[in-house]
């Protein structure tokens, strides 16, 4: 039944986007419309209702004689009721920081749609940079994508993080990847797009959909 939920849930969001709309999609855009509805249909939440997300949680601590910011842009806590100390402003950064860690499961690192895939090819330009990506203040924005995943986990003291541009998704673990942040395995989510779309007019793009959604 929630393999079901999830085949159809998946297929329902492909089936409601297309390519021309995410590639103009804006981080924040690339958040809402596509990363947060994929880890429903994964069964982190029934709804929006449910969603035990928090976006754009700033940390501020001390490094090296130094406080710096990071601003973790998604993450997922073990329970909806422990949100609330993320909006609360009043609360002290170490307090704030305390809870983090006691209550985050993972942090995930956004992109917009396929940044991921043009930094490797080396296809980045300035001015798609500045009209789409999250400009706030960060310590972690001159880290390569991966290695910033990877400094949200290590102050979050999480072992598990996630970075996605919507179209490729990366999975961390902290033993593993640390060592080398190129250690991490990747699933291709546009590939899987492709296919979903294929899928219902189609007998063995719809078979190799629901093994791939499995």
């Amino acid at each position: 039944e929630l393999f079901e939920k999830c085949h159809a849930d998946l297929l329902d969001l492909f089936s409601s986007k297309t390519e021309k709309q995410m590639e103009g999609w804006t981080e924040t855009e690339t958040i809402s419309k596509w990363i947060i509805p994929v880890l429903r249909a994964l069964g982190w939440s029934e709804d929006e209702d449910s969603d035990p997300f928090a976006q754009e949680t700033s940390f501020t601590i001390d490094e090296f004689e130094k406080s710096k910011t990071y601003r973790a842009d998604l993450l997922i806590a073990d329970s909806i009721d422990e949100l609330g100390f993320f909006a609360d402003r009043k609360m002290k950064a170490d307090e704030r920081l305390a809870k983090a860690k006691k209550h985050v499961l993972l942090p995930v690192e956004a992109k917009y749609w396929g940044r991921i895939k043009k930094q490797h090819a080396n296809k980045l330009t300035q001015q798609e940079e500045k009209e789409k990506s999250d400009l706030q203040i960060d310590d972690t924005k001159s880290l390569t994508p991966n290695r910033q995943t990877l400094k949200y986990m290590e102050i979050l003291n999480s072992e598990w993080g996630i970075l996605t541009d919507g179209a490729t998704w990366r999975l961390f673990n902290r033993e593993i990847s640390q060592p080398s942040e190129n250690r991490f395995l990747e699933f291709n989510m546009y590939a899987l797009y492709k296919i979903g779309l294929r899928a219902p007019n189609n007998e063995a793009d719809g078979l190799i959909f629901r093994e791939a959604t499995r």
